[in-house]
């Protein structure tokens, strides 16, 4: 779990010190992306037990969940390249 906790608080940092939208984008596929390191974890988990599967999947996919919403609240913030952004 404390993997999970490190990966989460890394996400979180990453998303926080993105200064533009590219960035938090990119950030995002690093993690969460078709190899980002969350996903990664996903695709592990047809190794592990049926008990431990379980148990495994349900920390990444709140990982995920808390991932997902660090992002989300930092894309409400306006960025530079951002459809939101009072620059474009």
């Amino acid at each position: 779990m404390q993997e999970l906790s490190e990966l989460i608080e890394s996400a979180q940092r990453e998303f926080a010190e993105a200064n533009a939208a590219a960035a938090l984008e990119d950030a995002k596929a690093r993690y969460l992306g078709k190899t980002g390191s969350l996903t990664m974890l996903m695709k592990e988990l047809g190794r592990l037990a049926p008990e431990e599967r379980r148990a495994r999947g349900q920390e990444i996919n709140r990982a995920k969940l808390s991932m997902h919403d660090a992002k989300r609240s930092l894309k409400k913030r306006s960025l530079p390249n951002s459809p939101r952004s009072p620059l474009t």
